[in-house]
């Protein structure tokens, strides 16, 4: 009996042990970890062995090319009106790449550039994104600064110093203001630009930044509510006159310098001509000279042969 006792108390005690350690192995052990993301394989010839990105975005790419080579930095400058994680990109699989190639297929396919900014340290990639847009020309047409005269305009308004009260000068360039505005706003030249107007109340003057377009637009209107407008269009046409009258002055005189030009050139050829023909005919003489006396040689040998055949003869 006490033998059974003895037993079961030492089966119960080896119970609750085992239950207490497998309780403790229990809390001691931590939970698994996930598995570590899959780094980009880089050799030790600056080679990155394997690169494996899937829809990833610029600062993917970049990110993953610094855990290939910790020396590889770079920041990324995107223009106006491009998304905060443009562009988009397409999977890269890629074996045995530089960076720098990995870089140029982005510039390729994307509208991407890049460049390497060197220093002490190492090098600084500096990263572009373009946005499309601009790309295309918008807003990139050249602008100009024009300042106007307004004092004829008012005139035409009939708001000139004297008579008109200063309220009457005030509405009056407010209505060349409201004139201009409106005229720019019909203004469609493609720039996406938008003009710049400014009034100098003090001195009666308009500035106006804009395209070529819109400045035109801006004088044909000030032109317009001109009450000289007749008197400087002539004066107009007459500067234009006088402008194609001097270029025609000078396409005449560098016709002229081309003709006087041709002249001595023509000299220098009969001048050559004449000295090739005297030339000719000193070796046409000469070749008389020769001829003659060729002849009278043979004539000479003539006489000479038959003088010799008639002494024969004699004796």
């Amino acid at each position: 009996m006490r033998l059974a006792q003895w037993t079961m108390a030492c089966v119960g005690v080896l119970f609750f042990t085992c239950a207490a350690y497998g309780q403790s192995d229990l809390k001691a052990s931590p939970p698994a970890a996930p598995p570590p993301a899959k780094q980009p394989d880089a050799g030790s010839n600056g080679l990155i062995n394997d690169l494996n990105l899937e829809s990833p975005t610029l600062e993917d790419v970049l990110s993953a090319l610094h855990r290939a080579d910790p020396n590889f930095q770079a920041v990324v400058a995107r223009e106006p009106g491009v998304a905060p994680d443009g562009p988009t990109l397409p999977a890269l699989r890629l074996k045995n790449v530089t960076s720098d190639q990995v870089l140029r297929l982005l510039s390729n396919i994307r509208p991407i550039s890049y460049e390497q900014i060197e220093g002490q340290g190492s090098p600084i990639c500096l990263v572009r994104v373009q946005n499309p847009a601009r790309e295309q020309g918008a807003g990139e047409a050249p602008m100009e600064t024009r300042v106007y005269r307004l004092t004829e305009a008012m005139a035409g308004l009939n708001a000139t110093d004297k008579p008109g009260t200063p309220a009457d000068r005030e509405a009056a360039l407010n209505q060349v203001l409201s004139l201009i505005k409106a005229t720019l706003a019909q203004v469609e030249d493609g720039s996406g630009v938008s003009p710049v107007v400014q009034v100098h109340a003090e001195t009666r003057t308009l500035i106006v930044k804009g395209t070529a377009d819109q400045l035109h637009a801006v004088e044909e209107a000030l032109a317009a509510i001109n009450p000289n407008r007749d008197v400087v269009a002539r004066q107009k046409q007459l500067e234009d006159r006088d402008q194609q009258s001097k270029r025609e002055a000078l396409r005449i005189a560098q016709m002229e310098e081309q003709g006087a030009s041709n002249n001595v050139e023509v000299r220098q050829l009969r001048d050559k001509l004449n000295s090739v023909e005297a030339q000719l005919g000193e070796m046409q003489k000469v070749a008389a000279e020769r001829e003659a006396e060729i002849a009278r040689l043979k004539a000479m040998a003539g006489q000479s042969g038959k003088g010799a055949s008639q002494g024969g003869a004699k004796e």
